[in-house]
């Protein structure tokens, strides 16, 4: 239909059936082309600034490659491949991405008015219809692009958010990508490819798809009645909760007797407990309300969000890594997509959070020293050595004048007037010694970066038994720092015990480096297949979402 309207259209534009011919028509679309990319506006086509800065370019190479030909359109026809753009975008939020941002709405108006609307009336300006057509070939260019930039890199850039959210984005020549989508007819594929290509991906992907149908059937109910519910499991509250539980994965509610007590719910409840990082007792805690009263929209949120994140990723660090999920206070040694190692790690506190990003592990130093730093030394330890100057010999620490390390002499703490410092003007290093007290630990693993984060030992072994592990100045402290060394250096456990108890700090290169992902998933699946949640312990999931909904908003009104 498309074919015989556009080639109608072209046939009346001299008032005479097709004399115009098919050269006459090309020529004409490439003369308004250049035209119009001469006196081109990005934002009429790219409304979002980073995205215009990010496409630009690639958007201006793909029509002068093109040597300014239609890549949508010929002068008598739509090509299929525009069809498969549209049905692409329009299934964009299987991606967890909003299909009106595409510009979906003006391609469809003017598609509309081009193909249906003028099929039957006399076209007696012809130039406005050359334009019309390149309009539309660039809507639908820029349409591409845009989707393909947010598959790629994301739609926000969370660096913006926090400084501590290190992102390296994934790059990609989209004048060449789309070229080659046209040339060979895959236009979904070439969108597919660049999505991000990790498994972890392409399951969120799967239990959105899963978690929006639930949306469709009305959504789970949620227990009205909490701190009743919290108290006693009446047989209406373990009706709510069995049919919230069968429709999110935990129960088969066709086997489970109609009754409050019984184990196959209990055992439901901590199995939802257990992906949700609470103490799976079975009961109906607090916060296990919470979470089971958690809206499905909010769910698919917190789903949509965390593929975003993945989007923020390099493209591959290899298939074998370290794997650090900070609300998950878990570290996983990864090879070929099995776990090597598991354990639990302690991370940053609120207000000195571990950062999120990707470096390498190049080696680890035996009997550490610590050498404080300059924040927690003037923060935290000047008003108490100021108070108690001995504090430094009580936990085997030295400070020294200046920070230059060739500097190994050390002052006497009592010759040293602390009272006169203020923590803008107390510049002193001090370092804790190697020892059993020392706040590393007996071993820390090296992947040299500007933020000073690395992983370490810890005496404070204690602290491992909590549920809720954000304790840290920052570095990530380990549970099981000899079983990491054991499996980094491959040395037996006598060598490791050896070394960790040296006097001195000794260093050791790493056989090979390996890959390190700090990451902040508070959704994910895990090795088993299972969906995991974890509360947003450093509020990254309020603020990105509210940054994402805000553009979102901003750009629907343009």
């Amino acid at each position: 239909m498309f074919k015989k309207n556009i080639f109608f259209l072209l046939c009346i534009l001299v008032g005479v059936a097709c004399n115009r011919s098919e050269e006459d028509n090309t020529k004409e679309l490439e003369k308004e082309m250049k035209q119009q990319m001469a006196s081109f506006k990005a934002a009429e086509y790219f409304k979002d600034k980073s995205i215009r800065q990010y496409v630009k370019k690639d958007f201006d190479n793909f029509y002068k490659n093109r040597k300014y030909q239609l890549a949508w359109l010929t002068s008598s026809e739509l090509q299929p491949q525009a069809d498969s753009l549209i049905k692409a975008i329009t299934q964009a939020y299987e991606e967890g991405l909003e299909p009106s941002n595409y510009k979906l709405e003006e391609i469809s108006q003017l598609k509309n008015q081009l193909f249906v609307e003028n099929a039957d009336k006399t076209v007696k300006n012809d130039s406005t219809l050359y334009k019309q057509l390149v309009q539309l070939d660039f809507m639908m260019t820029a349409s591409y692009m845009t989707y393909g930039a947010h598959l790629l890199s994301g739609r926000i850039d969370p660096y913006q958010l926090d400084t501590l959210w290190l992102v390296h984005p994934r790059k990609k020549d989209l004048a060449i990508h789309l070229e080659e989508a046209l040339t060979n007819k895959r236009i979904r594929q070439s969108l597919n490819e660049l999505s991000p290509a990790i498994a972890q991906y392409n399951q969120l992907k799967s239990q959105l798809a899963r978690h929006r149908e639930v949306i469709k059937l009305g959504g789970w109910p949620l227990l009205t009645n909490e701190r009743s519910a919290e108290k006693t499991m009446s047989d209406e509250t373990a009706t709510i909760v069995r049919k919230r539980l069968a429709m999110s994965g935990e129960l088969d509610s066709t086997k489970v007797e109609n009754s409050a007590k019984n184990n196959q719910l209990e055992e439901a409840i901590r199995s939802f407990q257990e992906r949700h990082g609470i103490q799976p007792d079975g009961k109906l805690t607090r916060e296990t309300i919470k979470w089971l009263n958690k809206p499905v929209n909010e769910v698919v949120q917190m789903i949509e969000l965390n593929m975003e994140r993945i989007r923020w990723l390099p493209d591959s660090i290899g298939d074998t890594y370290i794997l650090v999920n900070t609300p998950e206070y878990r570290l996983k040694a990864i090879d070929k997509g099995k776990k090597e190692l598991v354990m639990n790690v302690i991370v940053g506190q609120e207000y000195t959070s571990t950062p999120v990003f990707t470096d390498t592990l190049e080696y680890i130093v035996f009997a550490p020293d610590w050498t404080v730093p300059p924040t927690i030394a003037k923060k935290e330890m000047l008003p108490i050595l100021q108070k108690n100057p001995d504090y430094l010999m009580e936990h085997n620490m030295s400070v020294y004048e200046t920070w230059d390390v060739k500097d190994t002499t050390a002052l006497d703490p009592h010759e040293v007037d602390w009272v006169q410092f203020t923590p803008e003007t107390f510049n002193y290093r001090i370092v804790q010694n190697p020892g059993p007290e020392n706040s590393l630990g007996s071993v820390k693993f090296m992947m040299p970066n500007d933020l000073f984060i690395y992983l370490h030992d810890t005496p404070a072994d204690h602290l491992f038994k909590k549920k809720k592990r954000n304790l840290s100045h920052g570095c990530i402290r380990l549970e099981k720092p000899a079983e990491l060394a054991k499996y980094l250096l491959k040395w037996d456990e006598e060598k490791v015990e050896e070394y960790m108890k040296k006097e001195k700090p000794e260093n050791v290169k790493l056989p090979k480096k390996m890959p390190v992902q700090i990451v902040y998933r508070t959704a994910w699946v895990d090795e088993e297949g299972i969906l995991n949640f974890r509360e947003d312990i450093y509020g990254h999931d309020k603020v990105q979402l509210r940054a994402i909904t805000r553009k979102e908003n901003q750009l629907s009104k343009l």
